[in-house]
């Protein structure tokens, strides 16, 4: 489990997408739907809410194993760039900036299929002071910005991209729960905030004072 607090404005990426934008998504985008079994593709289209999980874990895998994700990506950052240089990119506003941040990750990250992710995970927008949670085997990045993160003690990172490090597609793939949906952004409170994610392990208390001032810094109960 991990809490993060924005200190400066702050873009991350964090849960699975919701099944109607994961669908529109392979539609609209040839390059991602290439990566993505017939079948899985199928599934995502006739799934029930029963099974909706399924379908999206299906979707993620068939992409993570697929050899062509590179090759595809460079395809995708090309296309995106011309159209948005001549401002022809098209869609709702959820995708142009979930294209925009692939554009981003595809700067900072060359050759790396993670540059993908955002058509596959939440694009996050967080002001300084506002927080957000994510929850144990949920997929996450950050893309840009500083923040203060709490974290349980832990040592076993698995990876999904944006990295050259090996990334153990067995283990990923079994340990996510495929939940859909952004994280939750909390603002902030004018002068006093706890953050209080629904773990034990942690949580924390911001204060503002002003100069010569003084506070009650006794545990919380």
């Amino acid at each position: 489990p991990k809490l993060m607090i924005a200190l400066t404005p702050f873009e991350a990426l964090g849960g699975f997408r919701r099944r109607a934008e994961l669908a529109e998504l392979l539609a609209r985008t040839p390059e991602l739907a290439a990566c993505v079994k017939p079948e899985a593709q199928l599934l995502l289209h006739t799934c029930t809410d029963a099974n909706e999980r399924e379908a999206v874990r299906s979707v993620f895998e068939s992409w993570m194993r697929s050899a062509d994700v590179v090759m595809q990506t460079r395809k995708l950052v090309e296309r995106l760039r011309g159209e948005h240089q001549a401002s022809k990119a098209s869609g709702p506003a959820w995708l142009k900036k979930s294209q925009r941040a692939v554009l981003q990750l595809a700067e900072s990250h060359p050759q790396q299929m993670g540059a993908m992710l955002p058509l596959l995970l939440n694009y996050l927008l967080v002001a300084p002071g506002e927080a957000f949670y994510v929850a144990p085997c949920e997929p996450h990045a950050y893309v840009a910005g500083e923040i203060l993160e709490c974290m349980a003690c832990s040592d076993n990172v698995v990876r999904a991209g944006l990295t050259p490090k090996f990334k153990d597609v067995d283990v990923l793939c079994d340990m996510l729960s495929y939940g859909m949906g952004p994280p939750a952004v909390l603002p902030p409170a004018p002068t006093k905030t706890l953050y209080a994610p629904p773990v034990p392990e942690f949580r924390l208390l911001r204060l503002e004072l002003a100069a010569g001032e003084a506070a009650d810094l006794a545990p919380t109960p």
